[in-house]
């Protein structure tokens, strides 16, 4: 457990710092090459609002390891289905962390136009923090059509995204769906930060031995667990059917950190959760 505990720490730590002067946003850019020319940063003018980091998901922790996609045919549902209105993924990769935040917009801004049909638009946020607590913040507007595939989407003659910015929604989809998968916890740990990520069946109770209570006299309270279908007899000798349920402690604190487990759907196919559809 420390390993996670280290990890989610570190993301806490830079989600706090990506909200500090010292990290840049997006800036009207200019091009040396052509004297006084400017390139506009089409994201800034398009995307008035900002996004900051409240509630992340993130890839499975466990020791195994996962695959994810970053392509439309590779997910259970379309992006939009599982991204929802708004949702947020971030990962740690080496000192840095790479947060990516997607709002969807009801109807493309005045001056916007594409190339193609597009089933939904949204923007897309994206934070850049350093371990030494500077960073990077950019916005794109990106739009996708029914297959989930990506529509080039222009203002004022310039893109306003690239193919790349699709295929971040398609990773945070795949992030997300399989946060949800079957057989596994979700996990959501919380202190100035939410971060939620998966924790499979057989490694969460090994993960979170280490938890601070809650106590029931000298020893804590058992984790929450799935218990198996069984029979159940009666002080009369009926024997009664008890089917597959959960049972154990759903909250715990472990280094001061807050934790909430919820079981996943136990079927396979498109994932539950509070963005998405049904």
């Amino acid at each position: 457990m420390e390993e996670v505990t280290n990890k989610i720490e570190t993301m806490i730590l830079l989600s706090l710092d990506a909200t500090q002067s010292n990290v840049d946003h997006g800036k009207t850019r200019r091009s040396r090459a052509k004297g006084n020319e400017i390139a506009v940063d089409t994201g800034e003018l398009v995307v008035r609002d900002t996004m900051n980091i409240t509630s992340a998901f993130t890839a499975d922790m466990g020791a195994g390891e996962r695959i994810y996609t970053n392509t439309p045919s590779g997910l259970l549902a379309h992006p939009s289905d599982v991204v929802g209105d708004e949702s947020e993924v971030m990962l740690l990769w080496q000192d840095k962390l790479a947060w990516v935040g997607f709002r969807r917009v009801i109807k493309a801004p005045r001056g916007i136009s594409y190339l193609g049909k597009p089933s939904c638009f949204y923007e897309k946020h994206y934070r850049i923090v350093n371990g030494d607590g500077s960073g990077d913040y950019a916005k794109h507007f990106l739009a996708i059509n029914r297959d989930g595939a990506f529509v080039p989407t222009f203002y004022q003659g310039n893109p306003t995204s690239t193919s790349l910015d699709a295929g971040h929604l398609c990773l945070a989809a795949s992030i997300i769906e399989d946060a949800h998968r079957a057989n596994a916890m979700l996990a959501q740990v919380k202190d100035a930060t939410e971060i939620k990520f998966p924790v499979p069946l057989g490694d969460y109770k090994d993960i979170f031995a280490d938890r601070d209570g809650p106590m029931n006299g000298a020893r804590r309270k058992s984790i929450l667990h799935w218990v198996a279908r069984h029979l159940r007899t009666s002080t009369r000798g009926n024997a009664h059917d008890v089917k597959m349920h959960t049972r154990g402690i759903q909250e715990f604190t472990i280094d001061g950190l807050r934790v909430r487990l919820t079981p996943n759907a136990k079927v396979s196919g498109r994932p539950h959760h509070e963005t998405g559809k049904e």
